[in-house]
Protein backbone atom coordinates (compact mmCIF):
# COMPACT_ATOMS: atom_id res chain seq x y z
CA UNK A 1 0.00 0.00 0.00
CA UNK A 2 1.81 3.57 -0.69
CA UNK A 3 1.96 5.71 2.02
CA UNK A 4 1.79 9.25 1.56
CA UNK A 5 1.59 12.50 4.06
CA UNK A 6 -0.55 15.02 2.46
CA UNK A 7 0.05 18.49 4.15
CA UNK A 8 -1.23 21.53 2.00
CA UNK A 9 -2.91 23.87 4.12
CA UNK A 10 -0.07 24.31 7.35
CA UNK A 11 2.70 22.61 6.14
CA UNK A 12 3.17 21.36 9.32
CA UNK A 13 2.16 17.83 11.12
CA UNK A 14 1.34 18.07 14.52
CA UNK A 15 -0.97 15.29 15.90
CA UNK A 16 -0.52 11.79 14.58
CA UNK A 17 -3.47 9.16 16.26
CA UNK A 18 -3.04 5.37 15.36
CA UNK A 19 -6.27 4.12 16.38
CA UNK A 20 -6.83 1.63 14.03
CA UNK A 21 -7.26 -2.06 15.55
CA UNK A 22 -9.49 -5.01 15.82
CA UNK A 23 -10.30 -8.00 18.26
CA UNK A 24 -10.32 -11.67 17.22
CA UNK A 25 -11.61 -14.02 19.56
CA UNK A 26 -10.96 -17.82 20.01
CA UNK A 27 -7.91 -19.25 21.81
CA UNK A 28 -4.52 -19.75 19.57
CA UNK A 29 -5.02 -22.92 18.14
CA UNK A 30 -8.27 -22.29 16.89
CA UNK A 31 -6.87 -19.49 14.70
CA UNK A 32 -5.66 -20.02 11.52
CA UNK A 33 -2.43 -18.53 10.50
CA UNK A 34 -4.37 -15.95 7.58
CA UNK A 35 -6.58 -14.88 10.54
CA UNK A 36 -3.43 -14.65 12.86
CA UNK A 37 -1.72 -12.62 10.04
CA UNK A 38 -4.09 -9.81 9.19
CA UNK A 39 -4.59 -9.36 12.51
CA UNK A 40 -0.59 -8.24 13.21
CA UNK A 41 -1.42 -6.59 10.16
CA UNK A 42 -3.54 -4.05 11.22
CA UNK A 43 -2.56 -4.59 14.71
CA UNK A 44 0.89 -4.28 15.00
CA UNK A 45 2.36 -3.65 11.51
CA UNK A 46 -0.15 -0.53 10.94
CA UNK A 47 1.13 1.48 13.68
CA UNK A 48 4.74 0.71 12.77
CA UNK A 49 3.53 1.70 9.09
CA UNK A 50 2.43 5.12 10.37
CA UNK A 51 4.81 6.09 12.69
CA UNK A 52 7.58 5.16 10.36
CA UNK A 53 6.16 7.69 7.69
CA UNK A 54 5.12 10.88 10.37
CA UNK A 55 8.62 10.75 12.14
CA UNK A 56 10.60 11.95 9.50
CA UNK A 57 8.00 15.82 9.34
CA UNK A 58 8.40 15.10 13.03
CA UNK A 59 11.74 15.54 13.57
CA UNK A 60 12.49 18.23 11.09
CA UNK A 61 9.85 20.54 13.05
CA UNK A 62 11.28 19.50 16.15
CA UNK A 63 7.77 19.07 17.19
CA UNK A 64 4.82 16.71 17.19
CA UNK A 65 2.69 14.01 18.78
CA UNK A 66 1.75 10.45 18.31
CA UNK A 67 -0.89 9.36 20.14
CA UNK A 68 -1.39 5.41 20.33
CA UNK A 69 -4.79 4.47 21.45
CA UNK A 70 -4.89 0.57 22.43
CA UNK A 71 -6.97 -1.36 24.90
CA UNK A 72 -7.16 -2.60 28.20
CA UNK A 73 -6.60 -5.62 27.00
CA UNK A 74 -2.99 -5.25 27.23
CA UNK A 75 -3.35 -5.52 30.69
CA UNK A 76 -5.69 -8.16 31.38
CA UNK A 77 -6.66 -10.67 28.87
CA UNK A 78 -9.50 -12.37 28.37
CA UNK A 79 -9.93 -16.27 27.82
CA UNK A 80 -10.51 -15.94 24.47
CA UNK A 81 -8.66 -13.30 23.72
CA UNK A 82 -4.85 -13.99 23.58
CA UNK A 83 -3.70 -12.89 20.64
CA UNK A 84 -5.67 -9.63 20.81
CA UNK A 85 -4.30 -8.61 24.35
CA UNK A 86 -0.39 -9.65 23.26
CA UNK A 87 -0.88 -7.31 20.23
CA UNK A 88 -2.28 -4.39 22.19
CA UNK A 89 0.60 -4.77 25.18
CA UNK A 90 2.80 -4.53 22.38
CA UNK A 91 0.96 -0.71 21.53
CA UNK A 92 1.66 0.14 24.57
CA UNK A 93 5.62 -0.94 24.39
CA UNK A 94 5.65 1.19 21.02
CA UNK A 95 4.53 4.16 22.60
CA UNK A 96 6.61 4.03 26.01
CA UNK A 97 9.88 3.59 23.62
CA UNK A 98 8.70 6.81 21.50
CA UNK A 99 8.41 8.51 24.65
CA UNK A 100 11.86 8.05 25.50
CA UNK A 101 13.68 9.49 22.49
Amino acid sequence: MPWKIHLPAFNRLDVVVNNAGYGIGGSLEELTDEEVRKSFDVNVFAVFNVIRKALPYLRDQRSGHIINISSIAGLQAAPDGSLFSRQTCGDRFVGSYWRTM
